[in-house]
């Protein structure tokens, strides 16, 4: 009976203060005092974390607190400053542990989705890029009908561009008080991908490669890329070192292998990822996340047999799809081509012999056979598109002289790539690309000894049923944006 009496009283406390919270006329002092009543309240009520209801609330206090917020703010036209950023961290900290399974507890108003738009893209309301960042743990949340809209969409694709240049391992990691952005990134790019939003920005970054002038979409793709690539490396480090646990390495993992499918193996972004230079950064991140993978598996298998199964799986399905690509600069071609040391159950041949071919045919950097030669100006010295794209991406200078690769201090060389498309046709060392084949042992079967039996490569299939099969429960729900299921 007292027990009964308590939880009722903690229960009143907490929704007084939830009301109390979204009276404008309080001051923003009395709004924090409202927001230490609610959590005393609910640690009262619940005595851990842990407990599922203490965090559904705790995250219905976050949405709420930013619905105040949201309409103080655009009541008023104010930024961001000193006293409204406290708040917002406020928020961030109350809303860290949201799940796609909370949806029905936390919808938002118009007012706060207009708001949380004005946050995420304009530096004029909020100058800090990390707080900008963090808006992407509240759009998560915006059911598929708001994401659909073209205005939000675009919106919110900008306000991805923008900000994910700032982006760093460790903010998708996250940290013991802090779950990473990565799930939140990768559900928002998937919603906006989906509904065609980022299409533009991909249609850009192809563009900007073709033309050799890369822009602010190109290196947001290249970013991203090595992001996944980085974020592998460090859960593979924190696992193995032990401050990272198992069930945070497998959703660290999916996160990564979602991610680089999104951008190297599907739409939009897939038609960028296949021209030079781009093809190279995505090949070598896959090469890079499938060895801190299997660097993990020993022991991830003892503790996690089917979680890790899973990933492989996950993995292995990639690079099949890949395997279907055909255009000379596939990514599936390269990971043939210039990783087939590290990728052995990889068939077909390591490239094209060099021995008798003209030295001016060969990249001045790489050695290897150009395709599309470009003179670099400072120095008089001559790389294949790829390696010039790759130099802008990662260090924009002249590899022999270090002079800026500024747009006009290269030029393609039309007749000399006539010369050596004649050259492959002359001495039949051209490779035949249509014929590439696929991946007969996968990284699955390199492992365990499976068969390379028919696969759907259109399924992911969430690693909770996988996990929730084998007895463990990973309270982690994908719910990115190629599920046809609405969030709200």
């Amino acid at each position: 009976m007292t027990f009964s009496l308590t939880h009722k009283v903690g229960w009143s406390v907490y929704k007084q203060a939830m009301e109390w919270i979204r009276v404008q006329s309080i001051c923003l002092q009395h709004l924090r005092e409202g927001i230490d009543i609610a959590q005393e309240a609910l640690d009262r009520l619940f005595g851990e974390e842990t407990h599922r209801n203490w965090t559904i609330a705790t995250v219905c206090l976050g949405v709420n607190v930013a619905e105040a917020v949201a309409n103080r703010m655009v009541g008023l036209g104010v930024s961001v400053t000193e006293e409204w950023e406290s708040l917002i961290w406020t928020i961030v900290s109350l809303i860290r542990k949201w799940s796609p399974d909370f949806a029905g507890h936390t919808r938002h108003s118009q007012c706060l989705i207009f708001w949380v738009l004005c946050m995420f893209t304009n530096p004029a309301m909020c100058s800090n890029v990390y707080m900008r960042l963090e808006m992407l743990r509240l759009v998560q949340m915006w059911p598929n009908k708001w994401l659909s809209d073209r205005y939000v969409g675009i919106t919110t694709a900008i306000g991805v561009l923008t900000t994910t240049r700032y982006l760093k391992a460790d903010d998708l990691i996250g940290n013991d008080l802090q779950v990473g952005l990565a799930n939140p990134l990768t559900r928002v790019m998937g919603s906006l991908a989906s509904y065609g939003h980022m299409a533009p920005f991909a249609k850009n970054a192809l563009t900007q490669v073709k033309s050799l002038r890369l822009g602010q979409d190109t290196h947001f793709l290249a970013h991203l890329v090595e992001l996944a690539n980085e974020q592998a490396k460090m859960t593979q480090k924190g696992y193995l070192e032990g401050y990272i646990g198992v069930m945070p390495t497998l959703a660290s993992f999916e996160d990564v292998l979602y991610l680089l499918k999104m951008l190297v193996a599907k739409p939009p972004f897939m038609e960028a990822f296949g021209s030079p230079g781009m093809a190279q950064v995505a090949a070598a991140a896959f090469v890079s996340v499938t060895s801190s993978l299997l660097a993990v598996g020993p022991q991830l298998m003892n503790n996690s047999m089917i979680g890790f199964t899973y990933l492989v799986f996950y993995n292995d399905i990639m690079y099949r799809s890949l395997a279907g690509q055909r255009s000379p600069n596939s990514v599936f071609l390269l990971l043939r081509r210039d990783h087939r040391q590290e990728l052995l159950y990889l068939e077909g041949p390591c490239g094209e012999r060099t021995e008798s071919c003209p030295e001016k045919f060969l990249d001045s950097v790489t050695q290897a056979v150009m395709e599309a030669p470009v003179l670099l100006h400072s120095s008089k010295m001559v790389v294949d598109e790829s390696t010039l794209i790759h130099l802008l991406l990662t260090s924009p200078s002249d590899p022999f002289t270090r002079c800026p690769l500024d747009p006009d201090t290269y030029s393609r060389l039309p007749d000399l790539q006539d010369d050596i498309v004649a050259w492959r046709k002359d001495a039949r060392v051209h490779q035949d690309i249509s014929n590439s084949g696929q991946a007969n042992n996968t990284v699955g079967k390199a492992i365990d000894g499976t068969s390379n039996d028919t696969v759907r490569t259109d399924v992911d299939p969430p690693l909770d049923d996988i996990v929730n099969d084998s007895g463990s429960n990973s309270g982690r729900s994908s719910g990115r944006g190629d599920s046809s299921s609405e969030s709200q």
